[in-house]
């Protein structure tokens, strides 16, 4: 079960329908199993013949993963025959016909019939016969739930094995979670700006400094891990080795943030790279030490992760060259994606925000165009969100970035930002 909620989509293959099978894994809160597309009276949908699907086909499918994201996400699979036990479980495939272009015309019908649209959905096929095989439905728990399908103008959610409609006043409670959702997201994230104002003045001279903050926290309260510092370091699993990020299939000059060590926090860890510089009095004893230049990674029990840097001036040119700021955010891209996998559930939607904070007078490049730098005169900067719903967003989310840094700086562009490779 964990594979078919974790596993990317490109990687699911037959062997993974054939596992369900074997496993005879039941239905529940976030597995659903369909034989074959309803069809009205009892008889077979129309795409069965080669025809066009049927409203009660688009309208049942529609309903069922629905309920998924207005609870806490789940998956459905078309093309599976089940047993007619209590709880239902898997007994044998039974692939559906045109599965890849049945996939496609679902898409469609997803975007145009639910409202608000879900955020966070998989539709695709894992062919098994030919172009016969199973449709997979993946929706994560939506912050911007209750959904409903336009044309029933139903709310459905998922309650243990079964679709079913929210009433009125569970419609209204939704929304003010939701609500509450949104608050404690904001509120995380302040937390987090206000720290990073600490942490840069903690510099030796903070009023000739610059700094970044790249800070990605789960949408919904989906991920808790136990713990994510383990035997004096990060637990296993959790670091991502650091990569470079390609630009327009040019790879950007290297930017080297990788951690070092890690310590543990309250329920997260956390590594530092500083430069440290050592005063002493006449007499030769410490007066104090304190820092010129640091990278810092951390990592929270509640999927929060974050990179920062904070550096005097004078170390722009050695530790930042120009298009540092995209390598960073191609990276935290890469760790999201390795948090999501490791909590079972690809598809939790992240939030990212990030922050620039500049002292100094001193412009910093951000980009290999000679005037592309980021400017004294609009010194603190604090980007708009940026939605993560899955891996495959990768791309054009570090495209966005990427335009957005530009127009900063009084720069427009258009250009395409691979993910890192």
């Amino acid at each position: 079960m964990s594979d078919l909620l974790s596993k990317p989509a490109s990687q699911v293959c037959p062997t993974d329908i054939d596992a369900v099978v074997a496993s005879a894994l039941p239905e529940g809160e976030r597995v659903e199993f369909k034989r074959s597309l309803p069809g009205s009276k009892g008889k077979p949908d129309p795409w069965e013949d080669g025809r066009e699907l049927g409203d009660r086909a688009k309208n049942q499918i529609l309903a069922e993963v629905t309920a998924f994201a207005n609870a806490y996400g789940g998956v459905l699979l078309l093309g599976i025959d089940e047993s007619s036990t209590t709880p239902a479980v898997a007994t044998a495939i039974a692939p559906v016909p045109r599965c890849v272009d049945l996939a496609e015309r679902f898409k469609l019908i997803f975007r145009d019939r639910v409202e608000p649209p879900l955020p966070v959905l998989e539709v695709f096929a894992v062919p098994i016969d030919q172009d016969n095989g199973v449709v997979i439905f993946r929706a994560g728990r939506s912050r911007s739930a209750p959904h409903r399908v336009t044309k029933t103008l139903v709310c459905p959610v998922r309650r243990a094995d079964r679709c079913e409609s929210l009433t009125m006043r569970e419609i209204q409670d939704m929304t003010l979670n939701i609500s509450s959702g949104t608050e404690r997201l904001e509120r995380r994230l302040s937390e987090r700006s206000q720290r990073f104002s600490q942490e840069l003045e903690r510099l030796i001279v903070p009023d000739d400094a610059f700094g970044c903050r790249f800070t990605a926290v789960p949408a919904n309260n989906d991920i808790e891990f136990q713990q994510v510092f383990r035997n004096h370091t990060l637990a296993e699993g959790f670091y991502v080795p650091w990569r470079n990020v390609s630009l327009n299939g040019r790879p950007l000059t290297e930017v080297n943030c990788a951690p070092r060590s890690w310590k543990a926090l309250l329920r997260g860890a956390r590594s530092d790279s500083k430069m440290p510089t050592v005063e002493y009095n006449d007499q030769g004893h410490l007066v104090r030490k304190r820092v010129n230049s640091n990278f810092y990674h951390e990592i929270h029990c509640d999927g929060l992760v974050e990179f920062g840097g904070l550096h005097e001036s004078k170390w722009q040119y050695q530790y930042f060259p120009p298009k540092w700021l995209f390598v960073m955010f191609g990276n935290l891209l890469l760790w999201i994606n390795n948090v999501r996998l490791l909590s079972h559930s690809p598809s939790i939607q992240y939030m990212v925000e990030v922050e620039l904070y500049l002292t100094s007078r001193k412009p910093i490049p951000i980009d290999d165009y000679g005037d592309a730098h980021w400017p004294p005169e609009n010194p603190n900067q604090k980007f708009p969100y940026y939605v993560i719903n899955n891996d495959t967003d990768n791309d054009e989310i570090l495209t966005y970035f990427y335009r957005d840094a530009l127009n900063l700086v009084g720069h427009e562009i258009d250009a395409t930002l691979a993910i890192a490779r």
